[in-house]
């Protein structure tokens, strides 16, 4: 599987927590907002892991709104969601591109977007040989 590591589109912060473990990797942490509860939320750094911890628990097709924890500006895109509408949000990987996903629990959409096709996808290409 392949690992992210990703941070905030708008200060940089890397998302990536060494403290604390999901998949047996750090962990990513945002912090989130749920039907106007506010807490902290942790995804996977493997791509194509939908597991995650929350501080509660968040009812499935519940919109999380996430955000930076470094800077709190909202990482909502202006992209939606192909599968369910709705919004998707948007964090930078950190070999270049972006990484955009589904802020509706439950929804399994993402999009990989690369800006240099060529110096962006390399980093992928290169652990694709390495497997």
């Amino acid at each position: 599987m392949l690992r992210l590591h990703v941070g905030c589109p708008h200060c940089d912060t890397s998302f990536n927590d060494p403290s604390h473990l999901i998949d047996d990797f750090p962990s990513i942490l945002l912090k989130m907002e749920v039907d106007g509860r506010k807490g902290f939320i942790r995804l996977s750094t493997l791509y194509g892991s939908y597991n995650l911890e929350s501080e509660f628990p968040i009812p499935q097709g519940s919109l999380v709104n996430l955000y930076c924890r470094s800077c709190g500006k909202s990482l909502e895109s202006t992209r939606k969601c192909d599968l369910c509408g709705a919004p998707m949000a948007k964090m930078k990987l950190a070999s270049g591109g972006y990484i955009q996903v589904c802020m509706r629990k439950g929804c399994k959409k993402h999009v990989l977007e690369f800006e240099d096709i060529d110096g962006d996808l390399q980093p992928f290409v290169d652990i694709q040989l390495m497997d």
